[in-house]
């Protein structure tokens, strides 16, 4: 397996390159993975009110055969989202990863079937000297379906910034509220 680094953003325009949106925007989703750690189970307890619990990272398979994949990474004092794009025959579990399909979940049943209509990122300088990268990834679907993906997790009933864990947040009022040191943007951006 190839070793994952964060995914850096353009100091000054802060966007995701053109080429990936291309490949994400305008395809309907056809279903949701989870990636955990070999062995562990996902159970209801991962879920709060408008948060999933994710752990590794979220693969969003795609209809024109890839699978969306986001998962944390961390690279020397530079943290952040890895953002990438694979043909879905290449999505799946192996060695210490487990991919679990979470579709049938209510939250998602909504997302399943509609297309990409705009994806934005927040990033943040994670330590000084390194460089901007992507924190927090937001979709918006048709029939103003929206979600965000970002690093952290949910602690005492509020989400906490965690560099090796990733939360599903479904609720706009807590993707809004959610902010991180060194960025300037919530997780719930433009």
């Amino acid at each position: 397996m190839a070793k994952k680094i964060p995914f850096t953003v353009d100091e000054r325009h802060r966007s995701l390159p053109t080429e990936l949106v291309d490949t994400v925007v305008g395809r309907r989703i056809e279903t949701i993975l989870y990636r955990m750690p070999a062995g562990v189970q996902w159970w209801d307890e991962y879920r709060h009110w408008g948060i999933h619990d994710v752990d590794m990272g979220v693969v969003i398979s795609l209809s024109n055969q890839v699978g969306f994949e986001i998962d944390w990474a961390m690279s020397g004092f530079t943290e952040g989202l890895t953002l990438s794009v694979r043909t879905k025959s290449r999505v799946e579990a192996g060695g210490l990863i487990d991919v679990v399909d979470v579709g049938e979940l209510p939250e998602w049943q909504k997302c399943l079937g509609r297309a990409i209509q705009e994806i934005t990122c927040s990033s943040f300088v994670s330590n000084e000297g390194a460089p901007r990268t992507v924190w927090a990834v937001k979709f918006r679907l048709e029939d103003a379906v929206e979600f965000a993906i970002a690093l952290g997790e949910f602690v005492e009933g509020r989400p906490h910034y965690a560099p090796d864990s990733i939360m599903v947040i479904m609720d706009e009022s807590v993707g809004r509220s959610y902010r991180i040191t060194g960025s300037d943007r919530p997780a719930w951006s433009a």
